[in-house]
């Protein structure tokens, strides 16, 4: 599976439905060590940059216990996809200042809006689009972005995402 090619037709979709009132931009830096050059590309800073990194392919093998002979092929995907968009580094990130409205915070702006759209379910229906065959989603950790995320000062959400597709 390419997963490269998943997620550049996902955000294409995503942007095509307007999905959650967000625009996307994906790039595949694949390390994160790379995504720094991301933002030299391209003025994004209205929309939520998707960075693809950290990915890796395991094949786990099934056995028949009948002749010993393997029968099926199990590829399991780890990745991280960084949803992050650029943000004010003097921002609340709730209500640690007085004075600011929770409104203005990046929790109500950023934080929030990322994480209300990303769907679990909706990302295995399309893998199990994608690819055909069914995609099972083994794990979905989500967590917050390292602070003020490369040059730009990033914020949002890092996903990382285990799935397996039995062959």
């Amino acid at each position: 599976m390419d997963v490269i090619e998943f997620w550049d037709q996902l955000i294409v979709k995503w942007n095509t439905e307007g999905k959650c009132d967000l625009c996307f931009a994906f790039e595949a830096p694949l390390f994160e060590s790379a995504s720094n050059i991301v933002q030299a590309k391209e003025n994004k800073e209205c929309c939520v940059m998707t960075l693809l990194t950290n990915v890796g392919e395991r094949e786990v093998p099934s056995f028949s216990p009948q002749t010993g002979w393997e029968n099926s092929v199990n590829k399991d995907y780890t990745l991280d996809i960084h949803f992050v968009t650029q943000g004010d580094l003097s921002t609340n990130n709730y209500t640690e200042i007085k004075g600011y409205s929770k409104e203005t915070s990046r929790w109500s702006t950023i934080y929030k809006p990322i994480k209300n759209c990303l769907d679990r379910l909706e990302i295995q229906r399309e893998l199990c689009l994608f690819t055909g065959i069914k995609v099972d989603i083994a794990t979905w950790d989500l967590t917050l972005a390292k602070e003020a995320y490369l040059d730009n000062n990033y914020f949002g959400w890092k996903l990382r995402v285990n799935f397996r597709i039995t062959e």
